[in-house]
C-alpha cells in the first residue's frame, strides 16, 4: 500500500488493512491521530517476560477534553511448545492500550480470575483483596508490590469501569507511571474499541 498515513514496519497487507479499519472506527467516536513521535517498549512489563517484543508501532493518539492515551500495535513472538520434546516461534501483531499516568503507582496486575488463580491463592496468598468490594474480589486477580498504594489508586470509580469491561480476557498492568490494557490476542476492532473506551473514561476520572 502507499501513501499510508504511518510506517508499516513488518505488517502484511492484511495486517495493514486491520490497522486502518480500526483506525477509522476510532474515528467515529473520537479525536485519534497517526503518532510517529510515540513510543512505548512493552518489553520491561512483567506480561511480557516470556515473550519477545520484535517492532512496536504504529501508534494512535486519541484526545479528550481531561487528557489522551495511545493505541499502539505490536509485534509479539511466542515460543510455543508442539510436542512433549520441541517447540516453535509463533509471532502476530496485537493491539495494546497505553495511558501514561501522572503518577507512580508502582507495579499493579489485574485481570480476570481464573480457577488457577484460586488455587495458587489458597498455596501461597498473595493476592491483593477489597474487603469493601466483594463482587470485585470475586471476579478479579489483583496483584500489587505495594498495596497501601495501589488502594489509594484503585478507587471504587476505577474498579467499576473494570467491572463494565465487556471482553472477557484482558489484562490490565500498571508500571510506574505508565498503564497498559490488551488481551494477548490477535489485532481485532473490537477489542480496540473496548479498550480505547476504558481508557477513554479512565483519563476522565484520575
Amino acid at each position: 500500500m502507499s501513501d499510508l498515513p504511518f510506517v508499516s514496519y513488518s505488517m502484511s497487507g492484511p495486517q495493514i488493512q486491520k490497522v486502518l479499519d480500526i483506525y477509522n472506527e476510532l474515528k467515529k467516536n473520537y479525536s485519534a491521530t497517526f503518532d510517529s513521535d510515540y513510543s512505548c517498549d512493552l518489553q520491561p512489563f512483567p506480561t511480557f517476560e516470556t515473550n519477545k517484543i520484535e517492532d512496536s508501532g504504529p501508534f494512535l493518539k486519541i484526545s479528550n477534553s481531561r487528557w489522551f492515551f495511545h493505541l499502539g500495535f505490536f509485534m509479539i513472538t511466542y515460543h510455543v511448545l508442539v510436542a512433549r520434546s520441541s517447540s516453535s516461534n509463533f509471532t502476530e501483531f496485537q493491539t495494546w492500550a497505553i495511558l501514561d499516568l501522572k503518577k507512580d503507582y508502582g507495579h499493579i496486575l489485574i485481570k480476570p480470575e481464573t480457577m488457577l488463580d484460586k488455587v495458587h491463592e489458597l498455596i501461597n496468598p498473595i493476592e491483593m483483596d477489597f474487603v469493601d468490594d466483594p463482587e470485585f474480589s470475586r471476579k478479579f486477580y489483583v496483584l500489587a508490590e505495594d498495596k497501601t498504594r495501589a488502594g489509594l489508586y484503585l478507587t471504587s470509580n476505577f474498579r467499576n469501569l473494570i467491572m463494565k469491561l465487556l471482553t472477557s480476557e484482558f489484562i490490565i498492568e500498571i508500571l510506574g507511571n505508565r498503564l497498559i490494557i490488551g488481551n494477548k490476542r490477535s489485532m481485532e476492532i473490537e477489542s480496540a474499541m473496548e479498550f480505547a473506551g476504558f481508557l477513554n473514561q479512565l483519563s476522565a476520572i484520575l
